[in-house]
């Protein structure tokens, strides 16, 4: 029993998050919908904008999106595997091989639940995408891992 809810506990904010990008990867989270607050925040900032130089922004937005929100994920999975012995499991390349699996895994099932999503196409670039986006989580990690060593060596 004890077991069991610290799993639960240690995979709960991993969980939850895949639940966010679920919800994100619905219409909602689509250009139309996220361009209705993105478009005039930036025609705030920048009223002359051209229209094509809007768009390229607005992608450029959604793509750091993807790769922030697997960044995020990526730590999380990372924290889950370690569990409540954070000395347990540091960040071997062959942990970071897993978890940058298990990350691309749900990259993949990401795109393929937007092909069912009126509006929505998953691609295989947004999975290469979000691949970097756990690539960069997992550098974030090992980097504060090693900084985290750093000072208690010192």
């Amino acid at each position: 029993m004890v077991f069991a809810l610290k799993t639960v506990r240690a995979w709960a904010p991993a969980v939850i998050w895949m639940g966010v990008i679920f919800f994100f990867s619905t219409d909602i989270g689509g250009g139309e919908h996220t361009g209705r607050f993105i478009a005039p925040f930036i025609r705030w900032l920048r009223p002359d904008i051209a229209p094509a130089d809007l768009e390229a922004v607005q992608f450029t937005i959604r793509k750091v999106a993807h790769v922030t929100e697997y960044a995020i994920l990526a730590m999380l999975i990372a924290s889950a595997r370690r569990g409540t012995d954070t000395a347990a499991r540091r960040l071997t390349p062959r942990e970071a091989l897993i978890v940058l699996t298990l990350t691309t895994f749900y990259a993949i099932t990401d795109e393929i639940h937007q092909t069912f999503v009126s509006g929505r196409m998953g691609t295989v670039t947004d999975v290469l995408i979000d691949a970097v986006g756990g690539t960069v989580g997992l550098l974030a990690l090992l980097l504060s891992d090693r900084l985290l060593r750093k000072k208690d060596v010192a």
